[in-house]
């Protein structure tokens, strides 16, 4: 994920100079172009782009629907970011490495959650075979950005903010992984410390 974001900045990064961008994607995928750079000037891009001058990626993006959220950088070299569950604050680590998004058990009465019994193992940092369980159909919501219902694993946290603890980092209540980012299109800026989601 992080090297195609990379790669697709640095595309981006000669589309502006030259004054165009792709409006359909912010893939640019041109159909099997040469993207050489000896070859860019002869590429003949006309069936493929708007001519419109674009000042920052963020502009395209928010032009384009998607929303900003900041992140910060703790200690231990993850992102943090602040959200709601059904209304209430909770602090979460950005995780795209995590296939689910999660809540510690613990935080149960805390965010309102009607947990069930899963039969999920969880695994991480160091614990492995987890017991685990769901809540379904919460609300979720960053700022002003209302999403749709989400379903989160619970389970126990417990080892990840004593790890937080260690390198003098507060806790979280939970961790946002590739299921929400994927379904939210999320493009991460680590170079800006933000996000973007689309709903």
């Amino acid at each position: 994920m992080l090297q195609t974001f990379s790669f697709l900045f640095k595309f981006y990064t000669i589309i502006t100079y030259k004054g165009y961008f792709h409006s359909y994607s912010l893939l640019f995928t041109f159909k099997e172009i040469d993207y050489t750079a000896n070859k860019f000037e002869s590429l003949h891009f006309a069936p493929y782009l708007y001519q419109k001058k674009l000042s920052t990626l963020r502009t395209l993006l928010i032009e384009t629907g998607f929303y900003r959220i900041p992140l910060t950088k703790i200690a231990t070299g993850h992102y943090k970011f602040t959200a709601k569950i059904n209304s209430v604050n909770g602090s979460f680590i950005l995780d795209t490495g995590a296939s689910t998004s999660c809540i510690g058990i613990d935080r149960i009465s805390h965010f309102s959650l009607l947990n069930e019994d899963s039969e999920i193992k969880a695994a991480g940092a160091g614990a492995i075979n987890m017991e685990t369980q769901m809540a379904r159909n919460n609300t979720f919501s960053v700022k002003k950005l209302q999403l749709s219902t989400t379903s989160f694993v619970l389970f126990d946290l417990s080892h990840v903010n004593e790890a937080l603890a260690q390198a003098d980092e507060k806790p979280i209540d939970g961790i946002i992984g590739a299921d929400v980012l994927k379904k939210y299109r999320a493009v991460i800026d680590y170079g800006r410390n933000c996000f973007y989601l689309k709903r």
